[in-house]
């Protein structure tokens, strides 16, 4: 008696996983939320043109940030947490009153925002950033 010896295919038939693979990738594609990132783009801009600007506004209030987060409003220097109450007292009589921040290169992110914060919370809808050089 003889045996034979039946060569079997050992063959995956790939078709079902492929078929799961496209369908969790349209899944995955189908709820992913897409975040838009918000920035904040500072430009460069002449000192002259940052002059004519405090020349054209009456009531215009220049807080400086250095590149140590060193805060000096209208060329005094001040601490993070009494710059509010110093903006709220300078804008007392004002009308239209704006503040301009002027943050050096190297100034952290934190300082500025800080800085934004306080003229938010003191009501200031007029807050400018421009980039020192």
């Amino acid at each position: 008696m003889r045996l034979r010896h039946q060569e079997e295919s050992h063959h995956v038939d790939m078709t079902p996983m492929l078929d799961i693979v496209f369908i969790m990738l349209i899944f995955f594609i189908v709820t992913t939320s897409f975040v838009k990132e918000s920035s904040v783009e500072l430009l460069k801009s002449s000192r002259n043109h940052q002059e004519n600007i405090i020349e054209e506004k009456s009531a215009v209030l220049v807080i400086q940030i250095d590149e140590l987060d060193g805060i000096s409003v209208a060329g005094q220097m001040t601490d993070i947490d009494a710059l509010q109450a110093r903006i709220e007292g300078w804008k007392a009589n004002k009308r239209n009153p704006t503040i301009i921040v002027k943050v050096h290169e190297n100034t952290s992110t934190q300082g500025v925002l800080s800085a934004m914060d306080a003229a938010r919370s003191a009501k200031i809808e007029q807050v400018s950033v421009t980039l020192e050089s």
